[in-house]
């Protein structure tokens, strides 16, 4: 389907026609890969710039063009993603010089190669969501101040133009999703960014190195935002490094994971089946072993005043599988998120950020986790294989009711 159109200046829409015109008589050579495998409207940076260079960042992140969720693929379903990716370079002109574009057989090798993109979708989703196919071309682009300077509308109008005009419309219009590749010397500290997406859309951007398209936990994030996946935290924005849509090199936390509906809950605990002060006991398996029964989902309705406002979730990670980069700090431990409870609880009707924040972790040898404010007590057992026994209590005033 055709990508969601990037709301743009109306003072901006004479540039982008300039661009295309430009680029339908002026088309540099480009180059075919295919891998032929089974595989708000507002731009959103952190960037944080150096004083006494104000075009640089001196905080680089992922970022994303925002405009509302849609519908996100769900359990059972099997979503084959045809995915061209348009490595662009640039011609010298009156506005800028040129700049060489990324090897189109390397950025073909990150996607394809064993341990590559197509890999970690496939294994983090379960092998619900997989590249049916992954086109790489070269396409060259005459500078403009506006590609330049590192920008996303400019660079996708311009690129598929010169794609379209040397491929044809039923070619472009094959694919399902687009990705772009900046040229060489526009780097994360030179962009600001290391990755933008459209949130949720059809379309990724990338800076052409190791934070960038060559970086796992990058293309993930953002072909995330594609399905409507928002920002981890962990006290701030990004910094969850348990789940590639913080800053991790690894499969989505357990409350991403329940929204795109690639995994389930083992157990759903809330006032009508979860009674005061007795222990439940669940044995969580590892998130990377099974899609079904692999996270315990609490919406503490009973705390006061009313209405609460955070979901929490418990589940076990380790390395393995798509976590096989998992941080050691989270590895055979339970993560504990919390989610604001309102987005979580009505999946279908998301039209904002659901706030998921990483609490912390608790392993076999850590204390019990006393959360007063959502009136539980968490305790964890031994790690067996790849399971974990898990003890959760409810209590009215004192952790000391449970047993």
């Amino acid at each position: 389907m055709s990508p969601f159109p990037l709301q743009r200046a109306a003072a901006r829409t004479s540039m982008i026609s300039i661009v295309a015109l430009v680029v339908l008589f002026v088309i540099g050579p480009t180059a075919v890969r295919s891998s032929g495998r089974l595989q708000r409207r507002i731009l959103l940076q952190d960037c944080t710039p150096n004083p006494k260079m104000p075009t640089n960042c001196t905080k680089i992140s992922r970022a994303e063009v925002s405009r509302v969720v849609a519908p996100v693929a769900r359990v059972g379903t099997d979503m084959k993603l045809r995915l061209l990716v348009m490595v662009v370079s640039y011609m010298a002109s009156s506005s800028c010089g040129a700049r060489a574009g990324a090897n189109v057989d390397d950025v073909l090798n990150a996607y394809t190669g064993d341990l590559g993109h197509m890999n970690f979708l496939h294994n983090c989703s379960y092998g619900q969501v997989t590249y049916s196919n992954v086109t790489v071309i070269s396409t060259s682009l005459p500078c403009t101040t506006y590609l330049d300077q590192c920008d996303t509308s400019d660079i996708s109008f311009a690129a598929k133009a010169s794609a379209e005009s040397q491929y044809g419309r039923d070619f472009m219009s094959s694919y399902s999703r687009y990705a772009y590749v900046l040229p060489e010397g526009l780097e994360s500290r030179i962009c600001g960014w290391m990755g933008v997406a459209e949130l949720p859309g059809t379309q990724t951007w990338y800076t052409p190195d190791e934070e960038g398209i060559f970086n796992k936990g990058t293309v993930l994030h953002e072909s995330l935002h594609n399905f409507g996946i928002y920002h981890s935290r962990r006290y701030e924005i990004y910094n969850d490094n348990s789940t590639s849509m913080g800053m991790g090199q690894s499969c989505p936390s357990a409350p991403e994971l329940r929204r795109l509906g690639w995994a389930s809950p083992l157990a759903q605990l809330n006032s009508s089946t979860f009674p005061t002060r007795t222990f439940k006991t669940f044995t969580l398996p590892a998130t990377y072993v099974t899609s079904e029964g692999n996270m315990i989902w609490i919406q503490p309705d009973w705390v006061l005043p009313k209405p609460y406002k955070k979901n929490l979730y418990l589940a076990l990670r380790m390395k393995g599988g798509g976590d096989r980069d998992l941080l050691d700090e989270f590895d055979g431990k339970v993560s504990v998120h919390e989610v604001d409870k309102d987005l979580d609880n009505s999946l279908e009707e998301v039209t904002d950020d659901p706030q998921i924040s990483m609490l912390g972790t608790l392993g076999p040898s850590t204390p019990p986790l006393d959360l007063r404010v959502y009136r539980l007590s968490i305790r964890v057992g031994a790690l067996v294989g790849n399971t974990i026994t898990v003890n959760v209590c409810r209590f009215d005033n004192r952790s000391a009711e449970c047993k």
